[in-house]
């Protein structure tokens, strides 16, 4: 077993960005429980930085639902761009259910071909497809890479019913380590 390597003025940025040091207090008093939500959310956060993602997406349920049927609605719309859009999509994604209800926080990144050469989601108006959702939603065009992955991240270490999986893995696999380039 590894031990972690633990030093509070290291990791003061990380506390600060999970809220979990407010000025001189702790918000937990669990070492290990600290120790493990660093490291996971340092490990999450410099994973999801592999890809160049196109947006950020929050999709919204008014209704509780049940993860499968959270992730039914989410593949369909995915599958919606797709057709539409002519592209190949990929995302990293999280169901999370606050007060009982789901959302879902996303990374998408995007390759098709035009008669002009390669189309990705920062060709594609994201507000469309913001009210394409029939519930409450925020799509964006990723500003910072770095402040997505932390920003999911903090939610998955903070949320522990927060489920987290890919669709179309063969896109991120080719994809994965291609940052900056179209």
């Amino acid at each position: 077993m590894i031990d972690v390597v633990f030093d509070i003025d290291v990791h003061a940025h990380v506390l600060f960005a999970m809220n979990l040091y407010e000025g001189d207090k702790m918000r937990t008093n669990n070492d290990s429980e600290l120790k493990w939500k660093i490291s996971n959310y340092q490990a999450y956060s410099q994973y999801l930085q592999s890809w160049e993602w196109q947006w950020f997406v929050t999709l919204t349920f008014w209704d509780d639902k049940k993860p499968d049927v959270v992730k039914k609605a989410f593949i369909k719309w995915i599958q919606r761009i797709c057709i539409e859009e002519s592209l190949q999509v990929g995302s990293f994604y999280g169901i999370c259910f606050i007060e009982g209800h789901p959302h879902i926080h996303a990374l998408l990144l995007a390759r098709g071909k035009t008669s002009d050469g390669i189309k990705t989601l920062n060709d594609v108006n994201p507000t469309k497809w913001e009210k394409n959702w029939n519930q409450i939603s925020k799509v964006e065009k990723i500003r910072s890479r770095e402040d997505s992955a932390r920003y999911l991240s903090k939610h998955f270490i903070k949320n522990k019913t927060f489920e987290v999986d890919f669709y179309n893995l063969k896109l991120l696999k080719k994809m994965k380590g291609f940052c900056g380039q179209k």
